[in-house]
């Protein structure tokens, strides 16, 4: 009975996760890509995380 519990508690998870597993999947795919990017203004802003983040986004 425990692990019908368990297999239902999964499956409902997964149901809940499922719109969003594409979407995750592609923020990361982007956030890799434009880490070189991201980097390069880093360091041509001197190292100013904030600012070099504020400039990605916009």
């Amino acid at each position: 009975m425990k692990i019908a519990g368990a297999a239902l508690i999964v499956l409902a998870a997964l149901v809940v996760l499922r719109p969003f597993l594409v979407p995750a999947a592609w923020a990361a795919i982007l956030a890799f890509a434009s880490w070189p990017l991201y980097a390069r203004i880093e360091r041509g802003v001197g190292g100013r995380t904030g600012l070099s983040a504020l400039l990605m986004t916009v």
